[in-house]
């Protein structure tokens, strides 16, 4: 089995509508930091590429066989839709060099860890800003690649700005990459309720340097696993989710922070558009003990605890990546009403539930696919 790795930037024009605030009404006035693509090549005779990408998230235009594409969900770049065809072109690159750059992979190292005062959850009373993640080595013959799957939303830069950035996801990559003597992609994670909101100190690019120089100081190890791949597997499952009801005005907030999804869901409503959001599909990719599990939702930090809870049945390392295989918007726990998520939710409150049930089907290997058991 072989691994190649290689980084390739997106280049957008300036003057694009940006993506991520609602209330942001200018359009890209110029480049803060290089928007990039990361590509990983894994495979041998059946190829398959992980592609992580700067945007808010991955147009479901974007869907090159045997990719899996991840967004790092910047909330500084260009709306996503306006993407594809460059998104396609760099691609093909990436690609290429991805795979020139492979070489026999002799193992996988696995590294969890904690962090403290990067970020925090912003809904509830917990305010612990101890937030754990995950990296995975890849240790070829010709030299490594780190992957850190990270829950935050990488808001450091606000709706005021207009300059294209990576935001902290970049800059906790670069940051990872000086530590540790080679390059990063940043994988997402359940950052529904997780943001910089309660831990920024202001919203520059050089708040950005401070969080990702913490992201690297403050990191503790909580666990190491070295695992020998014996090659991958890669299956997909797709479902439907419930949405609201198009005839349901929602309340008008009582909370200021909610304004902006409540802005959401009237332009939603408007624009008749909830019926985009109702189908979904996963993706799960087996390296051995490890399972990386990606879904497209933004999910909060306690359903990704139980979607790992399940997978612990089956693999000993259950990895939960986000914004991936196209961009779907909060699945909210039940009793959220009222918050800037729920408002911003397209759907139902047993949504939820009706996530982990369908993840729980397709781990244990109750679905079909394709007239075959996968299990």
């Amino acid at each position: 089995m072989k691994a190649g790795f290689s980084e390739t930037r997106i280049e957008p024009e300036v003057g694009l509508e940006m993506a991520g605030y609602i209330d942001r009404v200018e359009k890209s006035s110029g480049i803060h930091g290089p928007l990039e693509m990361k590509t990983l090549f894994m495979g041998d005779r059946d190829p398959f590429w992980l592609v992580a990408v700067d945007l808010l998230g991955i147009p479901a235009s974007f869907r090159p066989s045997g990719t899996v594409a991840v967004a790092t969900h910047t909330h500084a770049a260009p709306e996503p839709g306006l993407m594809t065809g460059q998104l396609n072109s760099t691609f093909d690159i990436s690609r290429d060099r991805a795979r020139k750059a492979a070489s026999p992979l002799s193992s996988i190292e696995y590294i969890a860890f904690e962090v403290e005062g990067v970020c925090s959850r912003r809904t509830g009373g917990e305010r612990s800003s101890v937030l754990g993640g995950e990296i995975l080595v890849l240790e070829c013959e010709t030299g490594r690649t780190g992957i850190v799957i990270f829950p935050c939303h990488p808001t450091v830069l606000g709706p005021e700005n207009t300059l294209y950035s990576p935001d902290l996801a970049g800059g906790i990559r670069q940051a990872l990459t000086w530590k540790f003597g080679f390059p990063f992609m940043y994988l997402n994670s359940c950052a529904g309720d997780v943001s910089t909101r309660y831990t920024r100190a202001g919203r520059s690019p050089d708040e950005i340097e401070r969080l990702s120089c913490l992201f690297v100081s403050s990191m503790v190890e909580t666990g190491r696993k070295r695992i020998i791949p014996s090659g991958t597997s890669y299956s997909e499952y797709s479902f439907e989710m419930p949405v609201k009801s198009p005839d349901e005005k929602p309340p008008f907030p009582t909370r200021p922070e909610a304004l902006p999804g409540y802005k959401l869901a009237l332009k939603r409503l408007e624009s008749k558009g909830l019926e985009k959001y109702r189908s979904a599909r996963l993706g799960m990719l087996e390296l051995g003990e490890i399972a990386m599990l990606f879904l497209p939702f933004e999910l909060f930090l306690d359903t990704g605890e139980i979607l790992k809870r399940i997978a612990k049945k089956r693999f000993e390392i259950p990895l939960i990546v986000c914004y991936a295989l196209g961009y779907l918007p909060y699945v909210v726990p039940a009793g959220m009403e009222g918050s800037y998520e729920w408002y911003a939710s397209p759907y139902e409150e047993r949504a939820e539930s009706h996530l982990v049930s369908e993840v729980e089907s397709f781990l244990l290997g109750r679905r079909l696919k394709d007239g075959q058991e996968l299990y």
